[in-house]
């Protein structure tokens, strides 16, 4: 019996390699997502902490200058937030469209595969019927040489 040979191999591997391909730019754009959402907790938390520190509840006055340099330090934490508020829009939509373009090359192998399933069975269903069709005619030829023999041996004369 010939074993199952799929002509689409090559196009298999091709869509492998390419979901796989697929999968570790996926993976970047996710991890650089998990980065920057690190990233703006981090600066959130350091403003947060920030205003605290700044204006303590023991009564300590502030100067002028001491508030200058706090509104300075605050403002520009504030457009750092944004700014990483804005990369993570960014890489948000970058993201879904990585995720999207992999779920189409994860079905695109998928179809394959499964076509490769339905040509391998079909080409093992064939190949059983073809071996029980030979042992039926095998099996017809003995029966039909047996029946030649007794018909031989009930026409003979017995010998005297």
């Amino acid at each position: 019996m010939p074993a199952f040979r799929f002509r689409l191999a090559p196009v298999l591997r091709l869509r492998e390699r390419q979901r796989e391909t697929q999968r570790l730019a996926f993976a970047a754009v996710e991890a650089e997502r998990l980065g920057l959402q690190d990233e703006l907790q981090r600066l959130e938390h350091r403003l947060t902490a920030c205003v605290q520190e700044a204006f303590p509840t023991e009564g300590r006055a502030l100067t002028a200058s001491d508030f200058q340099l706090y509104s300075t330090f605050v403002q520009q934490l504030d457009l750092n937030i944004q700014r990483k508020r804005a990369q993570l829009v960014a890489v948000e939509a970058r993201r879904e469209e990585q995720r999207l373009a992999l779920l189409e090359a994860d079905t695109g192998v998928k179809s394959l595969e499964q076509f490769k399933a339905r040509l391998e069975e079909r080409h093992y269903q064939v190949e059983l019927a073809a071996a029980q069709q030979q042992a039926d005619e095998v099996g017809q030829q003995k029966y039909l040489a047996q029946q030649q023999t007794r018909e031989q041996n009930d026409t003979k004369p017995p010998r005297a």
